[in-house]
This record gives structure tokens, C-alpha cells and sequence, in this order.
């Protein structure tokens, strides 16, 4: 794969931000095989406000991240299937861990339902 010079890089990020003025920045990464990072950071660069999603695509992501865990996939493999970044994936793995598994007991004594109205 042939790199990219300065200005096809500038111009990416151009094209980039110009799509996460009317699309979810997340979306955009997905369809150009970026992170969602890069794609924020074109919009900061070109100072254009990404749109926000209707439904949270996070959310949505964090689901996805964690059943390929589930299923044995690396993190590296995740990343490049998603899109996300490797760092997201380890966030996520452990905020997972943090919270605990059905198997260990579910709810946890530190989760309170009044934690969740907050």
C-alpha cells in the first residue's frame, strides 16, 4: 500500500470532517476504515461541530467489543474489524471486569440501583 503524501492526508481529513458535520463521527470512521478519533480530530482541525447520534452508537460498540471478546478474538482483531482503537478495547475489557459477571453473583454489592438513577 502506497503511503500518503501531506496533502492527500489534508485532504482526507478535509473529506472527513465533512461528513461528520451530517453523519456520527462513528459512522464515518466505520465507512473509511479509520478511528473515530481521527475523525474528530479532522473536525477540530477544520472547526466543524460532528453531529451526535440519535441512539448511542457507543453503546451499540461497547456490545460488539465485548462479544468479540467473548468469542476469542484478539484485541488487535476487534480493532480492525471495528474500527476502534485497541486502547477503547482495553476501557472497555476492564470497566467489564470492574463491574463483575453473572457467574460471580449479579447484582454486586457496590452496584446500587441508586447508582443508576445518577
Amino acid at each position: 500500500m502506497k503511503s500518503m503524501t501531506h496533502e492527500e492526508r489534508a485532504e482526507r481529513r478535509g473529506t472527513l470532517a465533512n461528513e461528520a458535520e451530517s453523519e456520527h463521527p462513528a459512522d464515518v470512521a466505520r465507512r473509511h476504515r479509520v478511528t473515530e478519533r481521527l475523525v474528530r480530530d479532522a473536525c477540530r482541525e477544520h472547526n466543524i461541530l460532528p453531529a451526535v447520534a440519535e441512539d448511542s452508537s457507543r453503546i451499540g460498540s461497547a456490545v460488539a467489543i465485548l462479544a468479540g471478546l467473548l468469542h476469542g478474538l484478539t484485541p488487535k482483531q476487534i480493532a480492525e474489524e471495528l474500527c476502534v482503537s485497541k486502547v477503547r478495547i482495553h476501557q472497555i475489557k476492564r470497566d467489564a471486569k470492574r463491574f463483575g459477571s453473572p457467574r460471580r453473583g449479579w447484582p454486586r454489592a457496590s452496584l446500587r440501583t441508586s447508582d443508576l438513577s445518577a
